[in-house]
């Protein structure tokens, strides 16, 4: 009778769990997972980097750009269309000559200047090459994909059909850059800077494809 009265005894003093509080623990651990704070899984991880390394060097060159403006402003008394032409001289290698820092103070600034323009323009260079390296790398992923999903086409021959595909639209693309940047450097040389139309095309050609 002592050992049925003491295993009552511990039946009735047990804590009565409430099931609501299941679903409180439940429903905290639901919000954990979803927790904005959560870091990114590898893909989404290396793509915001990636956007955040192209919007840091997109804020390097405005600083850059904008920064050598008005400095040649101030210390040397270039407008800006003057300043903007020498700078873009500097970071694309063409050399005219006919624009020379005259203050000391200016020279010493542009070699160092030209210094850090190409260690951006090589940076940003690097960038242009892993954007189009990973262009190349989803084409071969979507042909093993398709090797995958049981289509009957070679994936070689699937691949260097995207290829061609994509040679042609770059060419065309290029080809169309080319004849804008020329026309538009043949129009800023004969009506800014007053050249005849055969030293804004010479000018314009240059400038463009940087035959110096």
């Amino acid at each position: 009778s002592s050992r049925l009265s003491l295993s009552a005894s511990h039946h009735q003093s047990a804590p009565q769990v409430n099931p609501c509080c299941f679903g409180a623990m439940a429903e905290k651990a639901s919000l954990l997972d979803t927790d904005p704070e959560k870091p990114a899984d590898g893909a989404e991880a290396v793509e915001q980097r990636r956007k955040k390394t192209h919007l840091m060097y997109c804020g390097l060159m405005a600083v850059y750009v904008f920064g050598g403006m008005i400095f040649y402003y101030v210390i040397e008394g270039w407008v800006p269309w003057e300043s903007l032409v020498f700078i873009l001289s500097i970071l694309t290698g063409v050399g005219y000559g006919h624009l020379i820092p005259d203050n000391s103070v200016g020279k010493v600034f542009t070699a160092f200047y030209i210094l850090a323009g190409l260690v951006l323009f090589a940076s940003i260079a690097g960038q242009i090459l892993e954007a189009i390296m990973s262009i190349e790398i989803s084409a071969v992923m979507e042909t093993l994909k398709a090797q995958q999903d049981g289509v009957d086409e070679d994936p070689d021959i699937g691949y260097r059909k995207s290829q061609r595909i994509d040679k042609r639209w770059q060419f065309l693309v290029g080809c169309t850059n080319l004849a804008g940047l020329s026309f538009l450097a043949i129009l800023v040389f004969k009506f800014y800077f007053g050249e005849e139309l055969v030293e804004a095309i010479y000018l314009a050609s240059v400038s463009v494809l940087k035959l110096d």
